[in-house]
Order: structure tokens, then C-alpha cells, then sequence
């Protein structure tokens, strides 16, 4: 059985909404469909020109922005089976769509002035224009995505595959460099056309064949080990074992703090801050605010994210 069509199953499986094949994993599973980090004001703590980037995140935002700005050796580590796939559905976007049209076709959610679903979503005009170069780009991902929109419906498709975690699409644009302006998406066509990142499709903890990088993005994953002592002592030691594979004078984003006050202030995911700065105290880092995602949306000043960064220094 062709690796596309395997991972076909797995989506079958999840729009009959049987999650039991994957336990712990299959919130995971779902695809988040733009990332929902501010990476826009994480750019000036990276240096990506002409740099190698590792990065999790199955949006493959990451990847298309630091693409953007020069990263032309890029690595992806991520559970999510799909990740790949959806990668190269964006990058053949990028190709042939306009950017209104991008937006029209990977956009979903709109809460503003009210709270509706996008019917254009993954629309079959704009995925005809794509097809040839999703072809041509990754044969797996035509077949898979082909197969996909032919049996079910873009809502089915949206809802049950992908994550509904997904900012207005302003806020999309503003947190994502490549799609806040026309000039900004042409430069990232140009930039991704001839990008073929390595994809790994596995656990970031237990994977230990990594190479070495100058960047490495760690995205939320701290949000989910500490809220105690024993979680922060185990993602302090999955840290020590990715500065291993950090490259001298690399940056390491080791946390990304959501702001979850303004929508979620009792949220049972937020991060024990105070015991994060405790636990990697001895690193050289440098712990940073930026705007939230409710910042943007709301323009309210509300509290901001946060992202503790570590530089790789001669000691």
C-alpha cells in the first residue's frame, strides 16, 4: 500500500470520527490550519538567512516564513501525519493563487462582525489551478488531497481533519510575514518554489536521530510538561537533548507562552511561568513579550505573549 494511502485511512478513520486506533495521540491528529503563534514577532530573534531551521508545527507556517527570510535548509518534526501533505497543498497554493485567493481557499472561521463559515474553503476552482503543481511537487500529496475532496465534502474535510483553532483572518496575516502584503507572498513564492524540506512524522520526545541546526523552534510544547516540578524537570532534560543538536551561535525558542487571560482565564493549560524561568535559570536566555493574537483582534492592549529564547554561546 502506497504511504499516501495509508495515511488516507487514518483520515477515513477520523471523519467517521473514530478516535479510539489513537489514544493520547488523536487530538494531534487534527492539522492546525494556520499557525497560531505570533512568528511575525518572533523573526528579529532569528537569524534565517541562509540558516538550517528546525521547526514543529503541522500548519507549515514556519517553514513558509522562515523560508521568507532565506532558510532554504528546513526540518520538520511533528505527530501529525498529515503535516507534509498539507504542506505542499499550501506551497502549491502559493504557486497559483493570488494571495486574496490563498486566503479565501485555506481560511475557514470569520468571528467578525459575526461568527460564520467560510463555503469557499478548499473551493475545487481554486484546487483545478493547483493540481498540476501539487503533482509535480509531491506525487504522494496530489494523490491524497485528490482523493480526499473527490469522497467528501470541504466542510466534512475542515472539521474533522483540521483543528478548529483558527484566528481570524487579519490576525493570520499579521502574525504570518509572508501574507501581509502582495509584495510579501510573491517574494515567498519565489522563495518556496524550489523548497523541499525533510519531513520526520514522529514523537519530537522519543525521535533522537536529529541532526544539527542553526535554529530550532519549539513552538507551545512546553505548555503541555509544565505545570509542575516533575514536567519541568523532563522538559528541561528533552532541552538539554535538542542544545545538543544545536549549532555554536544558534538560537533555540524554548517556549512560546500563550496569553490565555482575555478568552480563557481558567484554562488548565497555561504554563506555570514562574517555575519555566526557575527550571532554566542557568541558561543564557532571554525571556520576551509580543503582541497576542487577542492583541491583534481586540487592539486593547490586552497581555502579551511571551517566548523564552536561548543562544547557543561559546561558554
Amino acid at each position: 500500500m502506497a504511504e499516501y494511502q495509508k495515511k488516507l485511512e487514518v483520515a477515513r478513520l477520523m471523519l467517521r470520527d473514530i478516535g479510539h486506533p489513537f489514544c493520547e495521540f488523536y487530538y494531534f491528529l487534527k492539522t492546525y490550519p494556520f499557525i497560531t503563534e505570533n512568528f511575525a514577532g518572533c523573526v528579529p530573534l532569528f537569524d534565517f538567512k541562509d540558516k538550517s531551521f528546525l521547526t514543529v508545527g503541522s500548519s507549515g507556517d514556519q517553514v513558509i516564513n522562515a523560508a521568507y527570510f532565506g532558510s532554504v535548509d528546513q526540518t520538520v518534526i511533528d505527530i501529525n501525519p498529515f503535516t507534509e501533505f498539507y504542506f505542499y497543498l499550501k506551497k502549491a497554493g502559493l504557486q497559483a493563487l493570488t494571495r486574496q485567493e490563498f486566503m479565501d481557499y485555506f481560511c475557514y472561521r470569520s468571528y467578525l462582525p459575526k461568527c460564520v463559515n467560510n463555503p469557499n474553503v478548499f473551493n475545487l476552482d481554486s484546487f483545478e489551478k493547483m493540481q498540476p503543481l501539487l503533482k509535480d511537487f509531491d506525487s504522494d500529496s496530489y494523490a491524497f488531497w485528490s482523493e480526499l475532496f473527490n469522497q467528501y465534502s470541504t466542510r466534512e474535510i475542515r472539521e474533522n481533519i483540521f483543528s478548529m483553532d483558527e484566528d481570524q483572518s487579519q490576525v493570520i496575516m499579521q502574525m504570518n510575514p509572508y501574507l501581509k502584503s502582495d509584495k510579501a507572498y510573491l517574494a515567498t513564492r519565489a522563495a518556496i518554489k524550489d523548497l523541499t524540506p525533510k519531513f520526520i512524522e514522529g514523537n519530537i520526545y522519543e525521535y533522537n536521530d536529529f541532526e544539527s541546526y542553526d535554529n530550532i523552534h519549539l513552538s507551545n510544547l512546553a505548555q503541555y510538561k509544565i505545570k509542575d516540578e516533575a514536567g519541568a524537570i523532563e522538559y528541561k532534560s528533552f532541552v538539554e537533548k535538542m542544545e545538543s543538536h544545536l549549532n555554536l551561535n544558534g538560537t533555540m525558542l524554548i517556549a512560546y507562552i500563550f496569553n490565555f487571560d482575555t478568552f480563557f482565564p481558567d484554562c488548565n493549560e497555561t504554563y506555570d511561568e514562574y517555575l519555566l524561568l526557575e527550571v532554566f535559570i542557568h541558561y543564557t536566555n532571554d525571556f520576551i513579550t509580543l503582541s497576542s493574537s487577542t492583541d491583534f483582534l481586540l487592539q486593547n492592549n490586552c497581555d502579551p505573549d511571551s517566548v523564552l529564547v536561548y543562544r547557543k554561546m561559546i561558554k
